[in-house]
């Protein structure tokens, strides 16, 4: 990871990352875009699936995210509204009303890094007033769990790309 922020007002947080991924683009994008098998490439992703009925040019998906920060996990279901903006950069939305987020915006983009793939992520969030933690605590238990998200996400994308080009594996 080359840089990792998270910058937070009240119950808002704010997550910045890049990243330099061991894979071309184009095998970063298809597992970024296989909203359905989001699990294979996070452990903390417990399911996702695709909601049929989105609008044109959005694709609705729901997911269920493991966080745990030391002894303590949480299960954290999101809806989010994904819009493919272009070929390497697409951004969601939370739908409040079906997930424990009251707000979520991320955009993600990818560049070409020669054989490799820049990732960049600009992630917005608010949590409900239920889950309302001290602003220190808050801070790092966030960026704790966030921090070990974001690094397993990328240890998981090179090892779904790197796995999709092994001609000995199925699948």
């Amino acid at each position: 990871m080359t840089r990792f922020e998270i910058l937070d007002a009240g119950h808002y947080y704010r997550l910045e990352a890049k990243a330099v991924i061991d894979a071309p683009r184009d095998q970063v994008w298809r597992v970024l875009t296989d909203y359905g098998h989001l699990s294979e490439v996070s452990p903390r992703i417990l399911t996702s699936k695709v909601i049929v009925g989105s609008p044109p040019g959005i694709t609705r998906v729901r997911t269920l995210t493991r966080l745990c920060f030391l002894i303590f996990c949480r299960d954290l279901r999101q809806v989010q509204l994904i819009r493919e903006r272009s070929y390497g950069e697409f951004e969601s939305v939370t739908v409040p009303a079906q997930s424990d987020l009251t707000y979520g915006r991320a955009r993600w983009r990818l560049t070409d890094e020669g054989t490799r793939t820049g990732l960049s992520i600009d992630f917005t969030f608010a949590l409900p007033a239920h889950i309302w933690l001290p602003r220190f605590v808050g801070r790092l238990i966030v960026r704790s769990v966030l921090w070990a998200d974001a690094e397993e996400l990328i240890t998981g994308i090179e090892r779904v790309t790197h796995r999709s080009r092994d001609p000995t594996h199925g699948h």
